[in-house]
């Protein structure tokens, strides 16, 4: 004697087959509605400065008004942003030596004068010009920063100003604004000699590059701010305070990419 199937009845194939199908068939159409892109930016639209920064040209040295005319060709390959050198005003060689034959090495930019928006990639009103045009392709700009230290050598700038070791009158930078001056740093000459010794490498000079007392905001990121730039890389920066860093991981935006000494 048979007994009795428990439980509900089982469809009939067919019935399972489509019901299995139109179920397949919605999850992919949702899917592909709503899942973000490898930029985490959702399909049809470009990435906003809430997503990542997905694809990112490096067009480091190239000055502003070349960067301005490439943004559409970037955004047509489908780039998401480009990072450019630092934009404030820095060392301007005049001329090489014996170590440093080149006049104008890449360097240069990496030494801080003032915090005002003029360089050798062109002057502040040239920089607007090329984030905004980027920015209406849907290219968002990211820029180094330098805020630990300022220079190492020389006494001109491409904006024309000057200054001697350890005195930047345009910043109202004096002496004591400098951890070699304060005693702050334990070597003899002021530059890093050992570089397991933690006091050196966070109070010394980093191949003669003056470094700074951490005691407030440069002027750099707040101009940079009022641009309305979507992150900054802290490249070629010399160590600060780990415990004081002058830039937050919010302010960042996620560009964790500080090499010690860019």
């Amino acid at each position: 004697m048979q007994l009795p199937r428990l439980g509900r009845p089982r469809p009939p194939k067919k019935l399972a087959l489509r019901t299995a199908l139109v179920a397949a068939s919605t999850l992919a159409l949702a899917l592909s509605l709503t899942a973000p892109s490898a930029d985490g930016a959702l399909p049809g639209k470009r990435a906003t400065p809430t997503d990542e920064p997905g694809v990112t040209a490096s067009l480091w040295e190239w000055n502003w008004n070349s960067i301005k005319a490439e943004c559409s060709v970037l955004a047509d390959l489908g780039y998401d942003g480009v990072q450019v050198a630092p934009p404030q005003n820095s060392l301007k060689r005049t001329s090489g030596d014996a170590e440093t034959p080149t006049i104008h090495p890449w360097w240069e930019v990496y030494q801080p004068v003032t915090y005002d928006l003029t360089s050798r990639m062109g002057n502040e009103e040239e920089f607007k010009a090329m984030v905004k045009t980027c920015r209406r392709e849907g290219v968002k700009v990211y820029v180094d920063t330098v805020i630990n230290h300022m220079t190492g050598q020389g006494n001109t700038s491409y904006g024309g100003q000057t200054w001697t070791p350890y005195n930047y009158p345009d910043v109202g930078y004096v002496p004591n604004d400098f951890h070699f001056n304060t005693g702050e740093c334990s070597s003899s000459d002021g530059d890093i000699q050992d570089f397991n010794n933690k006091n050196q490498v966070f109070k010394c000079n980093l191949v003669g590059l003056e470094a700074r007392r951490a005691r407030r905001l440069p002027e750099q990121t707040a101009r940079i701010r009022r641009v309305r730039l979507p992150g900054r890389r802290r490249q070629a920066r010399r160590p600060g305070r780990p415990e004081c860093d002058l830039l937050t991981a919010e302010q960042d935006q996620g560009w964790g990419q500080a090499l010690l000494g860019a």
